[in-house]
């Protein structure tokens, strides 16, 4: 804007302005008019008398008289109702900028100095004394305000048209901001805010010094976004994305509780459930969704993880809510979040019902935890739930695995298990058959190298003696089968099989037992005997003839 610095002085008059153009000379007059008097400007009237505390016109201008008569030229005048100023020729000025002193603008700044605008008509924009509302003038496509003495506003300023340069935090109190003293202009949009600050977030999570700069949004209305008394936070869109404030305006980033809810629990109690969404960084602050967000959680997610300043891995959905307590489907893989939103990484337990139940590093486990150890009894107590596994390189994937051949490497070695194509473990609660094979838990029940055999104990209900039926498998875990057959392990000792079951045990032989076709069973070889028939191999009913190593679940 083209604007113009006056110091001048204030004449006070009781007259009113009227309206005119630009500046121009003044035209002299004989007897009734103008006169020029030793270099100074007078106006007679028809009695010969000056004229005084008065405008008078010459051509398109009107020139201020003062009390003595005297034209006055760069003066502020004060008609105790509007302000007029007249320039270095005495003209009124119209249209225009003008600075002016404190000592003539009856005030003190920290610059010194106070601009004001003359309209059209002269007169100085001003807020009327009246008005409840900050006054808002339009000039040269910019919007100003002025306060009741014409003075123009500048910085922060409040709801009621008072300039706040002097509070040490500005931002609480102020409703608008209008740039600085020597601009004046109306602020719309982001402002950033370098400043130090003493001042405090309504909002008990946040704290300002862990904020590089504060930041704040000005609607086309000039007015700051901000939370009013009844909520700690209010959310804007701006520019098709959401933003969160808090009371005093600042843009708030990282984890924001936006609202909460109550409801029933099945006893009846009253539950509050807090939504806490992602608001990215001090830089940044827009609400994340649809998107991974990789973040040290909150005090109020995970405490442990915030005083380790440890990273998680999130995601937030279509409107900033976190996912939890469930299995989402993201680009195409399934991941595992907990009830605060973590997403889990390697063996998870959920239930259909509650939402997430429990996780499992896999080098905290033993294969032992699958067969009757913790896993075995979680998923044993409720039908619902359910065990996974997902990858095990949580910073760069989590994503589900499936598959009957997953090899895992548990605290005391690597095994293999098998999860469906749901994700849910197979042999869940009981062994389960697939593809020959069998799984407890996930695990898949196989033999151990060292043996090249074990044995599986599978509930049988039609069993006579124990209600188990007994099945023999290879170090792939496959299944032995057979009417009758033996198979020997890597110690040289003997494996009896009938019906494709095991059947017993011969240990320390030195040759591999003698079928008696008459009696329908082995017997231990005895070159000694007719047929090399020796006493018959025991029926190992209940597998307690196997080592340790070889009853694989039991």
């Amino acid at each position: 804007m083209k604007r113009r610095s006056m110091k001048g002085r204030l004449i006070k008059t009781s007259l009113a302005a009227l309206s005119m153009m630009a500046v121009t000379g003044i035209t002299s007059h004989a007897v009734t008019g103008w006169v020029d008097e030793g270099g100074t400007w007078y106006y007679y009237e028809d009695d010969d008398e000056y004229a005084y505390d008065e405008w008078k016109r010459s051509g398109d201008h009107y020139f201020y008289l003062g009390s003595d008569g005297a034209m006055l030229t760069d003066t502020l005048i004060d008609d105790g109702s509007n302000y007029y100023y007249v320039n270095e020729t005495g003209a009124m000025v119209t249209d225009q900028w003008v600075l002016i002193d404190d000592e003539t603008a009856g005030t003190e700044t920290d610059s010194g100095y106070v601009w004001y605008y003359f309209g059209s008509n002269g007169r100085a924009y001003k807020k009327s004394s009246s008005s409840t509302s900050i006054s808002k003038r339009t000039i040269g496509g910019k919007t100003y305000a002025f306060d009741e003495e014409g003075h123009m506003l500048y910085g922060w300023v409040d709801a009621d048209g008072n300039i706040l340069e002097d509070a040490d935090d500005p931002f609480v109190s102020a409703e608008y901001y209008f740039g600085d003293w020597n601009d004046g202009s109306m602020h719309e949009g982001w402002l950033e805010y370098e400043a130090g600050t003493d001042a405090s977030s309504n909002v008990s999570t946040v704290d300002y010094e862990d904020y590089d700069k504060l930041w704040f949004y000005f609607g086309t209305n000039g007015k700051k976004y901000y939370a009013d008394s009844s909520e700690d936070v209010v959310t804007k869109t701006i520019g098709g994305v959401k933003y969160a404030f808090d009371q005093n305006g600042v843009m708030l980033s990282d984890w924001i509780e936006t609202d909460s809810s109550t409801s029933s629990d099945a006893s009846g109690s009253v539950v509050e459930t807090s939504n806490i969404k992602y608001f990215s960084d001090s830089y940044d602050g827009h609400l994340r969704t649809k998107s991974w967000i990789y973040a040290i959680p909150s005090e109020e997610i995970d405490q442990e993880d915030y005083n380790d300043s440890t990273y998680r891995w999130f995601y937030s959905g279509s409107n900033g809510s976190i996912y939890k307590d469930d299995i989402k489907t993201i680009n195409g893989k399934k991941y595992a979040f907990d009830e605060n939103g973590i997403m889990q990484a390697e063996f998870v337990i959920m239930n259909d019902e509650t939402g997430f139940v429990a996780q499992y590093d896999a080098s905290d486990l033993s294969s032992s935890d699958f067969i009757d150890g913790d896993i075995a009894q979680i998923l044993s107590e409720d039908e619902d739930n359910h065990l996974y596994y997902f990858s095990g390189d949580e910073e760069n994937d989590g994503s589900m695995k499936t598959g009957k051949s997953i090899n895992i490497e548990l605290d005391d070695g690597t095994y293999t298990f098998g999860f469906k194509t749901s994700g849910k473990a197979y042999g869940e609660t009981e062994i389960e058959e697939s593809s020959n094979k069998y799984y407890q838990n996930g695990l898949l029940l196989k033999a151990s190298s060292d043996y090249k055999y074990g044995v599986i104990r599978i509930p049988d209900a039609a069993d006579q003696d124990d209600g188990y039926k007994y099945v023999v498998v290879t170090t792939s875990g496959a299944e032995v089968t057979g009417t009758r057959k033996y198979v020997k392990d890597s110690d040289g000792n003997y494996i009896i099989i009938m019906d494709s079951e095991y059947y017993g045990y011969l240990d320390g032989a030195d040759h591999a037992p003698v079928w008696d076709s008459e009696a329908g069973l082995y017997c231990e070889y005895d070159d000694g005997e007719d047929g090399n028939l020796g006493d018959p191999v025991s029926n190992d009913t209940d597998g307690s003839g196997l080592t340790d190593d070889m009853r694989l679940n039991f």
